[in-house]
Formats: structure tokens, C-alpha cells, sequence
């Protein structure tokens, strides 16, 4: 709605002398370029916020950059021709609401009391040409100007704002990349007190960990033996893990029972065929552990071991940053090893949607930035009012982002977004306002 009021209010202060053409194209020439930049800052802050790496957000950004980018060519559009036939009607003179003459409005209704409440308008001064503000209008601007010309009023506005900038600095400098499921979801909602339950209760032995080995490797051969014990080692030896006793690892207990059983058997197992036999017939028949079955991927013939896990236990992973530890550690561990090995858990997500957030952010935004001082040097060419513009959207950004933090909101994807569209929304009311004043007429101001 706030393109249709500045369009509005530029089509009451042009000349209702002029024809209706020439008053529109003096309404446009006044609001078009503001509510121009206004929806198309909007629109591109929403597109680059669908760039974040969450589904809803994208799905969101995309329908509201239609959304404005619609409303835009509706309000110059239909708005304005709209405006064009109230303002012929105008002309005749019709009523506003009713589109009849005021002379047959009169001859209808005998009821002075009524005709003037229903069919009321102005008598404008022909004489005068001059667009006559409302008595809260010209408070307000005598207000803003006496604080934005006076020396005193300066001084208090310059001081509060340097105050706004440490502040918002300092929370700035300190903001958490964070985030907790919790905050998702509403604190009636079933799933934030599942959240909250599970965080507060069960959280000692938070996550299972799959080990996955996503190639055919010879497993029958000691040295691949060998091989993943270490790593498997390496991995229960790692902070917030429980070590060997809650491991579940096909290959180790295989090799142990290999091991415990070589003089009965009297087979060699360093043969594939003879491990890959009695792995599946015998060792995955016995009870204890025709549980790894699910562990092993055969290929169709059953002659070779394409793929395999291994499940390891996390301890005490309270924070995001604990998750974020445990994630790239696991992550290293893994390729130094010669197999192309993957870590797994649901939860993961988080830890990568963190790690990346503070470089989303900083491209994101500086993307943003930078395309809308594009924007706004195309439509109004100065440069020094495109200097004000990016020193406007930086402040705001800081304000935006230090003030977030010390209300306790962390940064991360979701943040992400809305700092982004709080770019496009900052510099709406900047465009109206050095619109305005690029297209003033006046060369000069006092004070």
C-alpha cells in the first residue's frame, strides 16, 4: 500500500490546472522512480534470500519477490488508470464514491445533514494552484525540519546515533552462529516440547553415527583389516565419543571371530570367495549377529561387498558447537584414510547449515548492497546520494544484525534471510525520501 499513497499524494500536489495527462505524467514523474526502486530492491533482496540452502525460505522468497513484483505493475498500472477516471470524474464534477453529479446528489437528497456527510467536498480556491497540506502534515514537516536544520537538533540526533552504532557494534561483534530446533516451532507445538525433552533428558548419548564405506574394497585382505580397525580406533579416541563399548562394527567382530575360530574352520580367509561365503551363510546366521546383515550391501550375485557401515556413539554433545566439532573432526578423520568414507547423522544438517552461514551471509549481503547502489545510481545519478544510500543500508544492517544479538536471536540461515530482505526493505523509505529531494525544484535550503 505504500507505493499507492505516495502516488496519491504526488497526484494532490500536481497542478490541477493542467489536463489529467499532464498531471499523471507529473504524478509519475514524481513517485516512479521511488516506488521503481522501492519494488525493484524489493523483489531482488527476495530473490537473493531464495539462494539460502533451506527449501522453505526459497519457496517463501520466490512467492513474495511475485508477490512484488506483481503489486508493482498493478499499482502503475491499474492504480494509475484508476486515478485517471476519478480524476475525470473529477472534472465534470462527479462523486468519488457514487459517480454521480453533485447537482443530481442534491436534487435527491433534500437533507442538508445528509447530503453533507455522504456527498461532501472540497470547494477548492480556483485562483490558487497550490497543493494545501492537512494541519497534522505541516506540523510534522515544520517538526522533522526544525530537528534536521537547527544546530541543537542535529547535535541530539547525531548523538543518539553514534549511540545506536556502538551498541549495535558491539552486539554485532558478538553475535552467535547458532542454531536450536526449538526456536523453529511455536512453545504450544508438540515438536518444541518434544525438542525440549529429548535437549534436557537424553542428551548424555545424543547421536549414533553411521561409518559408511561407499566402495568395494578387499575386506578379506588383513591389511584392509588392518586398516579400518585403526580408523575405527581413531574415530572412539575422538572428544565427545564412548570409545569402544558402544561400537558396532561388523568387520572388527568378524575378524575376531575369524580369529577365535581359524583351527576349526581350517579355511583361509584372506580368500574372497571363502570370506564372502562364510560371512553370509555362518557368521550372519548366528543370532547375535544377524543384526549386521542391514550393515553389509552385497552386489547382485553376492560375490563382492560394494558398501558397509559402522556405527559409532557421540557423549555429551550439548551445543551446536560441540555438533560443529564432532562433524569436522569426523569429516578429517575420514579423508586420511584410502576409501572413500562418508559420516552420517540426521542432526548433520546443522552442523553444515553453520558452518557456511557466516560466508552466506557476507556474500549474500554484499551482493544485495551493491545491486541495489546499482539500482539506485541508475534512477537517481548522483553519486553522493548514492553514497548516502550505501551508508544508510550499512548502518541499518549493523542496527539490524547488533540489535538481533543482544535479544538473544543467533545467526544462522534463518537470520540470513531476513537480514537480506531487511536490506530491501531499508532503502524504501531512503528512495522516497532523496527522490523527493533529487526532484525538487528548489536549488537551495536554509539553514
Amino acid at each position: 500500500m505504500d507505493d499507492v499513497y505516495v502516488m496519491l499524494e504526488a497526484w494532490k500536489r500536481s497542478d490541477p490546472e493542467r489536463t489529467v495527462a499532464q498531471r499523471m505524467g507529473e504524478t509519475m514523474e514524481h513517485a516512479g522512480i521511488s516506488i521503481t526502486i522501492s519494488s525493484l530492491t524489493n523483489c531482488i533482496c527476495f530473490l537473493i534470500g531464495a539462494a539460502a540452502p533451506l527449501k522453505f525460505s526459497y519457496y517463501f522468497c520466490m512467492y513474495a519477490a511475485a508477490c512484488v513484483f506483481f503489486d508493482y505493475v498493478l499499482t502503475v498500472s491499474v492504480v494509475g488508470a484508476v486515478i485517471v477516471l476519478l480524476a475525470r470524474g473529477e472534472a465534470r464534477p462527479l462523486h468519488a464514491v457514487l459517480f454521480i453529479p453533485f447537482d443530481t446528489a442534491a436534487k435527491l437528497c433534500k437533507n442538508k445533514t445528509i447530503y453533507n456527510f455522504i456527498f461532501y467536498r472540497e470547494n477548492p480556491d480556483k485562483s490558487s494552484t497550490t497543493y494545501k497540506s492537512s494541519n497534522f502534515s505541516n506540523a510534522f514537516a515544520k517538526f522533522t525540519t526544525s530537528c534536521t536544520t537547527s544546530s541543537r537538533g542535529r547535535s541530539i540526533i547525531f548523538t543518539f546515533y553514534i549511540m545506536y552504532l556502538a551498541v549495535s557494534l558491539w552486539g554485532t561483534v558478538n553475535i552467535k552462529e547458532d542454531f536450536k530446533e526449538t526456536d523453529v516451532f511455536f512453545h504450544e507445538s508438540y515438536l518444541h516440547d518434544q525438542f525440549k525433552s529429548f535437549y534436557e533428558y537424553f542428551n548424555d548419548y545424543h547421536m549414533r553415527i553411521h561409518l559408511v564405506i561407499e566402495e568395494p574394497i578387499p575386506y578379506w585382505e588383513p591389511k584392509t583389516q588392518e586398516t579400518l580397525k585403526n580408523f575405527t580406533v581413531e574415530v572412539e579416541n575422538l572428544p565427545f565419543m564412548t570409545g569402544e563399548n558402544l561400537t558396532e562394527s561388523w568387520i572388527r567382530y568378524y575378524s575376531n571371530f575369524i580369529n577365535a575360530n581359524q583351527n576349526f574352520f581350517r579355511t583361509d580367509y584372506t580368500n574372497r570367495k571363502v570370506f564372502i561365503y562364510n560371512l553370509r551363510n555362518f557368521y550372519l546366521k548366528i543370532n547375535p549377529y544377524k543384526s549386521y546383515y542391514h550393515d553389509i550391501v552385497f552386489n547382485k550375485n553376492y560375490t563382492e561387498i560394494i558398501a558397509s557401515r559402522i556405527f559409532v556413539q557421540t557423549s555429551k554433545v550439548n551445543k551446536t558447537s560441540d555438533l560443529r566439532y564432532v562433524v569436522n573432526s569426523l569429516r578429517e578423520v575420514a579423508a586420511r584414510y584410502p576409501y572413500k568414507i562418508s559420516v552420517y547423522h540426521p542432526f548433520f544438517w546443522v552442523a553444515d547449515h553453520l558452518n557456511k552461514v557466516a560466508w552466506i551471509t557476507t556474500t549474500s549481503l554484499s551482493t544485495a548492497v551493491v545491486i541495489l547502489l546499482v539500482i539506485s545510481l541508475i534512477f537517481i545519478p548522483s553519486i553522493k546520494f548514492c553514497l548516502i544510500t550505501g551508508f544508510a543500508i550499512i548502518s541499518i544492517q549493523i542496527g539490524v544484525l547488533g540489535l538481533s544479538s543482544l535479544w538473544s536471536v543467533d545467526l544462522n540461515n534463518l537470520t540470513n534471510v531476513s537480514l537480506i530482505i531487511s536490506v530491501g526493505f531499508s532503502i524504501d523509505n531512503i528512495s522516497h525520501v532523496l527522490s523527493s529531494y533529487y526532484s525538487s525544484k528548489k536549488t537551495r535550503c536554509k539553514g
